[in-house]
């Protein structure tokens, strides 16, 4: 780990800006089965995977609930990436 000496600039965030980061997407019952099927995952071993009890994403699947908050871009990351980066 590199420290700070008195004096100096701090190391750069510049991978952190907040412009290169993608906006998070808004799910619907369509994309959750879409991205779940993808995993070969049953609906309750999926909400496991992402932390979430059976129950809240089943409503998710069948458009009685929509997911919202920090669920919404780890979705995103398993879209994109697929199961296994949460592993």
């Amino acid at each position: 780990m590199t420290q700070v000496q008195i004096g100096e600039t701090k190391p750069s965030t510049q991978w952190l800006r907040p412009a290169d980061v993608p906006p998070v997407p808004r799910y619907e019952a369509v994309d959750l089965l879409r991205i779940r099927s993808a995993t070969g995952l049953s609906p309750a071993e999926f909400a496991d995977a992402i932390g979430v009890k059976a129950e809240k994403y089943r409503a998710w699947e069948e458009g009685a609930a929509k997911p919202g908050g920090p669920v919404l871009r780890l979705l995103q990351i398993v879209d994109v990436n697929g199961i296994a980066i949460l592993s």
